[in-house]
């Protein structure tokens, strides 16, 4: 049965007598980075970083997240076991807004490693050579984090296509240095399968009839079904093209879970000042 709820939220601002005004800390801009006298990183390796370092913004306290970010670029190339810390930082220029820096970081890359395979344990409602396709790796392939941490989204995907919205994928590693090699075995934890029964419409302004009807027509296909994920994306790019100028619909559709009955309902909020 298709369920249309609207809900109407309001909101009373209080004035706060003797509130202190709130404080803005400069943001940190890097413009350039350098590595110490013992780092052994390539001169394209070092180019590369920089690019990636310096069209970043971060908090004024933000060397540990330059550091994270360098070693995360790192272990994208295979440097799976890299250490970066920060050895200094020079200010060039600063404003109440910005402050403008030099970083210089130790850098460990260590061995390049690659993937020796992938196994997975714990998992019922897909094969483990299903599972094995959605990650755009091959074995013997560099060991690219950043193609693992996507291939474990899309994990998630494919379990919230059939109801599995609580899927949790662990990965454990294994890594042997003699071979160079990292192995990689997936935990899944499948959770209780889900169907879906409702479709709430919510904001602080009355929603369109036009737009109750198409969101309606969209929900309607899946009511019933397991297809969350997919019916999520569909809500998700309609919500954003009734509203243009927003960046992304992620956050106006939730998902409410019933534990005891295993369905869900899809909660869509109107942006304010739409």
């Amino acid at each position: 049965m298709y369920l249309l709820l609207l809900a109407f939220v309001f909101s009373i601002s209080t004035l706060l007598v003797g509130q202190t005004a709130p404080q803005f800390t400069a943001k940190l801009v890097v413009e350039n980075i350098g590595i110490t006298n013992d780092s052994l990183v390539s001169s394209e390796d070092l180019q590369r970083l920089q690019q990636e370092i310096t069209k970043q913004q971060y908090d004024q306290s933000g060397q540990d997240e330059i550091a994270a970010r360098v070693r995360y670029e790192l272990q994208k190339e295979g440097y799976f076991k890299a250490e970066v810390t920060t050895s200094d930082l020079q200010v060039l220029n600063e404003t109440p807004a910005q402050r403008t820096v030099v970083v210089t970081l130790r850098i460990n890359e260590g061995l390049q490693y690659r993937l020796e395979q992938i196994n997975f344990t714990g998992n019922k409602a897909f094969a483990s050579s299903q599972l094995r396709q959605v990650f755009a790796i091959k074995d013997q392939d560099v060991f690219d984090t950043e193609k693992i941490r996507l291939g474990i989204d899309e994990l998630r995907r494919l379990y919230a296509s059939e109801g599995y919205i609580n899927c949790t994928p662990v990965p454990n590693t294994k890594a042997n240095d003699q071979a160079r090699t990292v192995a990689l075995v997936m935990d899944i934890d499948e959770g209780r399968q889900f169907r879906i029964e409702g479709l709430i419409l919510s904001g602080t302004k009355e929603w369109p009839q036009s737009d109750m009807e198409k969101l309606g027509g969209i929900f309607r296909a899946y009511s019933g079904g397991v297809n969350i994920s997919e019916l999520i994306e569909q809500l998700q790019a309609a919500t954003l093209a009734m509203f243009p100028g927003l960046d992304s619909a992620h956050d106006l559709v939730e998902v409410e879970q019933n534990a005891e009955s295993g369905t869900v309902n899809i909660r869509i909020v109107r942006p304010e000042n739409r």
